[in-house]
């Protein structure tokens, strides 16, 4: 939990198709002064949706409940993942950032005219910023929706695109929805930089 800043995490008894609850951090503090820390003692049932369902559907039921995670599975009941209510409210509303997390920045320039961008960011701002003429079009103003319009639709994590100007834009970070971090590599870049 600790090197992995999560105040929730699940608990699985010999494998992880069998996920028998999970336990907050909280709780682990709250009893850690007593000495001996007894998984059972802690443990919290956590709910089961299919990975179809709508997500607002999951939302509803863990705001109306007051779950903070459940567990995805798959049409055979294998655990497909872990969803959060941040990761709900973020798929709604976009990104929500902690007192912890500082003020991220929509673009992150690095050596060799390469750049991490935050997909909603305004294509007009990245080109401002790192001097390409990329395209705004109706349906793309922003640079994940750049992506969705070169990738035919929303590319996977680790899909290179060519955008008109021969920029290669690298999706690092993806959702079913959109587009979230991409490295955005300069036509002008040094080779080994493109790679």
């Amino acid at each position: 939990m600790l090197e992995q800043r999560r105040s929730r995490v699940p608990v699985y008894e010999r494998n992880l198709d069998n996920i028998i609850g999970y336990v907050s951090a909280k709780d682990i503090v709250a009893i850690a002064w007593e000495g001996k820390v007894v998984i059972e003692d802690i443990l919290r049932p956590i709910r089961f949706f299919p990975e179809a369902m709508a997500a607002v559907d999951i939302l509803r039921h863990m705001r109306r409940e007051h779950e903070r995670i459940v567990i995805a599975v798959d049409e055979h009941g294998i655990v497909s993942g872990l969803v959060t209510f941040e990761d709900l409210v973020e798929e709604l509303v976009g990104d929500v950032f902690s007192e912890h997390e500082g003020d991220p920045q929509a673009i992150v320039k690095e050596p060799d005219q390469i750049a991490i961008v935050r997909g909603e960011t305004p294509i007009r701002d990245v080109n401002r910023a790192l001097g390409l003429s990329l395209e705004e079009s109706e349906g793309a103003t922003t640079i994940s929706g750049l992506c969705a319009k070169l990738g035919g639709g929303i590319p996977n994590t680790n899909a290179r695109l060519a955008a008109n100007d021969g920029t290669i834009l690298v999706v690092l970070d993806a959702s079913p929805r959109a587009v979230r971090r991409i490295r955005i590599i300069a036509a002008t870049a040094a080779p080994e930089a493109a790679k």
